[in-house]
């Protein structure tokens, strides 16, 4: 028998969801490891609907049968602080949380409900939250703790009829970064992971020979090496791992556009150099590397004639370059903030614009689109712009800060695109321009609430980007120097210039975008403006007719984690971001990726 290097005698392992499939699998491997298992599960069905203890009691009686040491807990994660107590008051301390329950509710965006919304919203990302933090001070307390986060392709690409589902699992990434940075110092990691695993979803789509490809055993060995105390090298990270397939994703910028602050960026030169301005040629470039672009106004000859736009956020310094622009260019604007608009509208209409200002909160949307709609007739453009966010280290936010925060921004932004998108969608025509600080994309200390919303927003973008297309509705994203926004003075010179952001924006909401044309998240800081997509390893394979273990896993980790041997690429879709694990599960045989 080999020897077990990754053993886990004494330590306390708290796994969410673990009443069947994944979960399961993780609470049997860490227990028979030595492990002190807390096994949760409510026992709830695929979609969240109904109650059943006996999921989680039978995962218990498996391991104690095995001679290991279990206790079963059978609350929801949207009360985490009961999971992690259970782990408290039977074992004594806490060492790693595995949050991986979850749940489905897919619908066409034009046909999903707030409470479709809110109820993915709750399980996926809120219990993450919770049970996170009600692990945290413990964490913080002894000096160690390891985190294990479940994403998704959905949540990384986007798919079609799942924008609940992709927010809450790209919002969990933002989480994930952010956590990272906070607790390293606390020797806390924090890393997700985005399992092809087989499930009562594929169950009705594959042969049992094929769902044995892909069976959940062969992804919780990694997840133990992961979070094993010798492992210190990652944190932070996102990990694809199925079918004996396991690989490394990261965000990368393309070779980017050199801009100034002096001048605002010509749109022609952003019309001339797209080809570079896409992911088909990543890089992380240094100013050096950068395109130079000349300075213009607006040579392209861009116009928004007859155009109506919803500028949020629109007395912020960005958002007012954005709206005075559009309205030069012939649209017209309706600008919505919180502080008030009287001013910028009264500049827009002295200078000939046509423009109007609302006050009308993120909850009441419906309002805002009709307002739109009762004044100019119809709505092309929305320009969801960002406000500058409050930071709070993770240790000292309330469950009330959070959902004031988090689940605000957004169901606030969902609702937003909900009200917009129908109209969109009848006259076969919509441009929607997602803006937010580009802090969030690698976490940050205190950030844990605008990197987790901020992700959320991006998972909203991409999906609603694919629903859209056929309707010639293009969604982008941009993400820019928080500095930008409400705290940036005119004068502020070292920061990014908001009439670069504006003129970026514009190019996004107007009819000339070449291809690729939605779904894109571009940055744009102070020197230079870029796309950013994902990098992937090629990453290590094993047999799957075998069993895999966390030393074999170790002993390919220089493989696993590879960004300099070659081999990378730069997946762009769901089907492409599962290719590896579908072609090591089923070696070149079809198999449905519908559901994974």
């Amino acid at each position: 028998m080999a020897i077990e290097t990754f053993r886990f005698d004494g330590q306390t392992v708290v796994v969410t969801g673990a009443g069947g499939g994944l979960g399961r699998a993780y609470a049997l491997f860490f227990a028979a490891r030595g492990a002190n298992v807390v096994v949760n599960d409510m026992g709830g069905s695929v979609d969240g609907k109904g109650r059943a203890a006996k999921v989680a009691s039978r995962v218990r009686d498996e391991i104690e049968a095995a001679g290991g040491k279990a206790v079963a807990n059978y609350d929801s994660v949207e009360d985490g602080e009961k999971i992690i107590q259970t782990a408290i008051d039977t074992f004594g301390h806490i060492d790693i949380l595995i949050n991986n329950a979850g749940i489905l509710r897919d619908k066409s965006f034009k046909n999903m409900t707030d409470r479709d919304f809110d109820f993915v919203y709750k399980v996926h990302l809120a219990g993450t939250f919770k049970c996170t933090k009600a692990a945290w001070p413990y964490f913080v307390r002894q000096g160690h703790g390891r985190i294990i986060n479940t994403t998704s392709a959905s949540g990384l690409f986007g798919n079609f009829g799942q924008v609940n589902y992709a927010s809450a699992k790209l919002a969990i990434v933002g989480l994930t970064k952010a956590l990272a940075v906070e607790g390293k110092g606390s020797n806390i990691f924090c890393n997700a992971i985005c399992p092809v695993v087989a499930s009562r979803m594929t169950e009705t789509v594959m042969s049992p020979e094929e769902l044995m490809n892909i069976r959940p055993e062969l992804v919780a060995p990694f997840v133990a090496f992961l979070v094993h105390r010798s492992t210190t090298s990652e944190t932070g990270s996102i990990f694809e791992i199925g079918g004996g397939h396991m690989g490394k994703l990261r965000w990368q910028r393309t070779q980017c556009l050199q801009v100034s602050n002096n001048t605002p960026i010509s749109l022609d030169e952003l019309l001339l150099r797209w080809n570079r301005f896409n992911c088909s040629d990543p890089s992380r470039p240094s100013s050096d590397a950068a395109y130079s672009v000349s300075p213009s106004v607006n040579p392209a000859g861009l116009r928004f004639d007859g155009r109506v736009v919803i500028v949020t956020a629109g007395s912020t310094p960005t958002g007012r370059h954005i709206c005075k622009q559009l309205a030069s260019l012939g649209a017209c604007v309706v600008i919505n903030d919180s502080t008030g608009t009287g001013s910028i509208v009264a500049e827009i209409q002295h200078d000939g614009g046509r423009a109007i200002g609302c006050q009308i909160p993120p909850g009441k949307s419906d309002i805002l689109i009709k307002t739109a709609l009762q004044t100019f007739g119809k709505i092309d453009i929305l320009i969801d712009n960002d406000e500058y966010p409050l930071r709070r280290p993770f240790g000292e936010l309330t469950e009330l800060q959070w959902e004031s925060t988090v689940h605000d921004q957004l169901r606030g932004n969902f609702q937003l695109l909900k009200a917009a998108y129908p109209y969109m969608t009848r006259q076969k025509y919509g441009r929607i321009v997602c803006i937010f600080g580009s802090n969030v994309l690698g976490g940050n200390v205190g950030a844990s609430e605008q990197c987790a919303a901020k992700h959320g927003i991006l998972g909203m973008a991409k999906t609603l980007a694919i629903e859209g297309r056929k309707n010639n509705i293009l969604v982008n994203s941009v993400s820019v120097n928080p500095e930008a926004g409400l705290s940036m003075s005119e004068d502020c010179s070292q920061h990014i210039s908001p009439a670069n952001i504006s003129s970026l924006v514009l190019l996004l909401a107007s009819d000339r975008l070449p291809e690729p044309s939605s779904g894109l998240l571009l940055e744009i800081d102070s020197r230079s403006c870029s796309t950013v997509g994902w990098q992937r390893t090629r990453g290590y394979s094993y047999p799957t007719d075998g069993n895999i273990t966390p030393e074999m896993v170790a002993s390919k980790w220089q493989t696993i984690v590879d960004f300099d041997n070659g081999l990378c690429d730069h997946p762009k879709t769901s089907q492409e971001g599962v290719k590896y694990v579908m072609e090591s599960a089923f070696k070149g045989k079809r198999a449905s990726t519908s559901k994974l």
